[in-house]
């Protein structure tokens, strides 16, 4: 996949590494974050899809643009952008590591956290971002330098860890933590 371009994932079983099933079948699969991953992910659909076991661990941008749920099947970290377009994206007890912006396009239920924890890494300034608000379980925050910005409004319902010396901007925005929330680091 080249720089700019885009896979979209239409079957219910997303990348599978073999068999019969997924978008893409084949029996030898190599991906290279820095050739092969450089373009977009995307699922797309109106049934309930999983990512598939085949999804590379590091991707550039992850797109979701189901009206149903999106399952990831394993921790992912995204270079780049992590868009929620439409639907519902199930984390279930994944690592999501981004290094880019988070954006929410589709509704305040739209990411069901689980037991998920989300990264924020990478030197750069970051946003969460999009047209609604978004509930996490854990987040935290490892970045070198620069700081993470609210757009909007977030949900903490589990722990908010402060790894490194990152702050978090509130930008007018609210911060809503659950009966078991914390916030632990420096």
């Amino acid at each position: 996949l080249n720089s700019g371009g885009k896979i979209v994932i239409g079957s219910t079983a997303g990348i599978t590494t073999s068999g019969a099933t997924g978008n893409i079948q084949t029996t030898i699969r190599s991906y290279n974050p820095f050739t092969h991953n450089s373009g977009k992910f995307e699922y797309t659909g109106t049934a309930a899809q999983a990512t598939g076991n085949g999804l590379p661990s590091i991707v550039t941008s992850l797109e979701f643009s189901n009206s149903n749920t999106v399952t990831l099947g394993s921790s992912i970290t995204v270079t780049d952008s992590l868009v929620i377009k439409s639907g519902t994206v199930a984390a279930g007890a994944t690592t999501i590591t981004l290094n880019g912006q988070w954006v929410n396009n589709s509704s305040n239920t739209a990411f069901t956290p689980n037991t998920s924890t989300v990264v924020f890494g990478d030197s750069s300034s970051q946003n969460i971002a999009g047209n609604f608000n978004t509930t996490f379980n854990n987040v935290s925050f490892n970045k070198t330098a620069n700081n993470v910005i609210l757009q909007r409004n977030i949900q903490i319902n589990g722990v908010l860890n402060f790894i490194s010396n990152t702050f978090l901007i509130q930008n007018n925005r609210d911060i809503t933590f659950g009966s078991a929330s914390s916030v632990t680091g420096t």
